[in-house]
């Protein structure tokens, strides 16, 4: 079965390869036959449009030749006083940076385009400079900013009449919401798009629509209409030959597989998305899917995969996103080695005096030397002699304990692999959102500007600082010492309603004690807190919004030497055949889960650092109930 599989895969694979060669092969002709238009063109009109469609061709290929025929175009506009074309060419060479990730570079190029359209007064053209501004800012993850030109790309493109820029802009406005995880106002927006893409018959985005509601579905878990979505999407993709929307489509079908749990679809499926990647040289789509499949082989338990796959993808990812920062690097370098040069032969020339006055000690020093490195050798000799017959007599008894810890070493340096794997990846995200606030805001020209960016980024330090914390903790509770006391649980508890904060306070989540005999324990106040925390919080993070009463109920019962503690609420719970996997260090219960998927390891790690037990419940869609027995001393060591 696994033979074929393969086979099938592979075959796949060759027929994805073999179109990507032919229409690499095409693509080629028809820049060659552009390139010759060009040197015929006779007018300024004609020069701009045959740019245009170089620089439309090879944008995303090879950027560097896509900017130089876009700033070409933007030379002859100016030339021949031609502000629309000129506004055009500077909103393609934005997208080309965009693509780099050199997002300031976009900003600035689509603020100049728009200029140049207002002066002009033409709506059409203003509602898509508003578009293409709203675009940076969501891909900097500026929402509000977005939402703002969206709205007013919407306003302009409604007073010109152009149905297709109101539907691309319904669309972008359902993306924000999606991202902010307001589904249903999300969908109206897509909705609507649809229906006049569908009336207009526009095919592209009549896919990206159907791709996009899918997206929706797949979050609200409609498996079925999420995948209905997904292969109208690809039909539609499949018939304007685009490769890159049909690997998009073949991608979200794997992860809604994969959330259905079910492997070997969702395996085919991303099979086949990363073929049609690989085929067009589409890194971050490569990126996506070769994170999906280390989802898929970790769900399945194919550890080994996974993390093969997961490498893969923190590799490739890294170079995604570090490359429009190393083309900003490249410049600053070559001022640097100039300077570099500079000191350079200014050392030389103190480094041959220097080297004069080493000459004159050098003899003296290898003497030295020699007789050193001789009594040394002496003393090397009588200790190996030593150590050789020491270790002969401890390697047998060793042998035994090697054979023992061996594979729980194996099973340690596993775990460890994937918690700095994983750790890292999560550093990332907040550290590459700073990097990109930092930049904007170096453009900001007003003090209320900067004040804006910087509070972004304490923001985004502020998730950094959460995530060390949560590292911090779990390696505290495996190698820190403990402290037993008499703790508390009203005072814990209250110390971790105040650590929660604002969280709390906007979540409408019902917290209520019941205590039985007393609230005192003998027990760690730190590992009893970090209990209570991580169990209130994922009832917090995980309660289920469409429920009008949201509870968390905290009980505790006495019991011979301890007593059980036991966390109950009514969020969105658990399916069962995922219940195992719950205490496992980085797992998430939800795809869309927040945080570091730490919650319960720390957990689990606290109260068998106590001594204790637990047990875990869940019905999906009814609530989760969390039972811990603590000891009253004796933790284990």
């Amino acid at each position: 079965m696994h033979i074929r599989r393969a086979l099938g895969f592979f075959i796949i694979f060759i027929l994805y390869s073999g179109n990507f060669l032919f229409a690499q092969e095409a693509a080629e002709s028809a820049y060659t036959d552009l390139r010759r238009e060009l040197q015929f063109a006779e007018n300024d009109s004609a020069k701009i449009h045959i740019l245009s469609e170089l620089c439309a061709k090879l944008g995303g290929s090879r950027p560097d030749s896509g900017i130089y025929y876009c700033q070409l175009a933007e030379s002859i506009a100016a030339k021949a006083s031609r502000k629309a074309d000129l506004a055009e060419a500077f909103w393609k060479e934005g997208t080309i940076h965009s693509t780099m990730g050199n997002y300031p570079r976009e900003l600035e190029l689509n603020l100049n385009g728009l200029r140049l359209v207002e002066s002009l007064k033409d709506t059409a053209l203003i509602a898509r400079g508003l578009m293409q501004i709203g675009n940076t800012y969501f891909r900097l993850e500026e929402n509000e900013a977005a939402r703002d030109y969206y709205l007013k790309s919407l306003r302009f493109s409604l007073i010109a009449g152009d149905e297709r820029r109101s539907a691309g802009t319904f669309n972008n406005l359902g993306n924000v919401l999606l991202s902010q995880n307001k589904l249903d106002s999300a969908l109206i927006y897509f909705e609507k798009a649809l229906e006049i893409n569908q009336r207009t018959r526009n095919k592209n985005w009549e896919a990206i629509n159907h791709f996009n509601i899918g997206k929706i579905r797949l979050k609200e878990k409609n498996f079925d209409e999420a995948l209905e979505n997904f292969r109208k999407s690809e039909d539609l993709n499949r018939e304007i030959n685009s490769r890159k929307g049909e690997a998009s489509c073949y991608r979200l079908m794997g992860q809604t597989y994969l959330a259905w749990c079910k492997y070997d679809q969702a395996e085919l499926a991303l099979r086949k998305s990363l073929a049609l990647y690989e085929s067009i040289q589409a890194r971050p789509g490569i990126s996506e899917t070769y994170e999906q499949l280390s989802h898929l082989y970790e769900a399945t338990g194919n550890m080994g995969e996974a993390l093969k796959y997961f490498k893969l993808y923190h590799a490739l990812d890294d170079s995604v996103k570090n490359e429009g920062v190393r083309t900003q690097i490249a410049h600053s370098q070559q001022v640097y080695d100039l300077e570099k040069q500079k000191k350079q032969d200014e050392l030389r020339n103190k480094e041959n005096e220097l080297e004069r006055q080493k000459q004159l000690n050098r003899r003296t020093q290898l003497m030295y030397f020699f007789v050193f490195g001789f009594i040394v050798l002496l003393l090397g000799g009588f200790v190996a002699i030593k150590r050789a017959r020491d270790q002969k007599r401890i390697n047998s008894n060793l042998e035994k304990v090697v054979v023992q810890r061996t594979e729980a070493l194996q099973t340690a340096n596993e775990e460890l692999n994937l918690f700095i794997y994983k750790s890292s990846h999560d550093l990332k995200g907040p550290l590459a959102s700073v990097q990109g606030l930092v930049m904007v805001a170096e453009m900001e020209q007003s003090e209320e500007g900067v004040r804006k960016y910087l509070s972004l980024i304490n923001q985004k330090v502020g998730q950094l600082d959460t995530i060390l914390q949560r590292l911090i903790d779990t390696i505290n509770i495996g190698e820190g010492k403990i402290e037993i006391t008499t703790v508390s649980l009203m005072e814990a508890l209250a110390e971790v309603k105040t650590e929660l904060g604002q969280e709390l306070q906007t979540s409408q989540l019902q917290i209520r004690a019941e205590w039985k005999g007393g609230d005192s324990l003998q027990t760690s106040r730190e590992l009893l807190k970090a209990i209570l925390f991580n169990l209130v919080q994922n009832s917090l993070r995980f309660a289920d919004a469409a429920k009008k009463e949201r509870w968390c109920v905290i009980k505790t019962q006495p019991a011979p030497n301890g007593c059980y503690l036991e966390v109950s609420d009514n969020g969105q719970g658990i399916p069962a055949e995922l219940q195992k996997k719950v205490w496992n260090m980085f797992w998430r219960g939800h795809r869309d889960a927040r945080g570091s998927g730490l919650g319960l390891y720390i957990v689990k790690n606290a109260t068998q650092k106590l001594g204790g037990t637990f047990t875990l419940t869940s019905r999906e869609k009814e609530g989760t109930t969390v039972k811990i027995f603590l000891p009253n001393s004796n933790p284990a060591t």
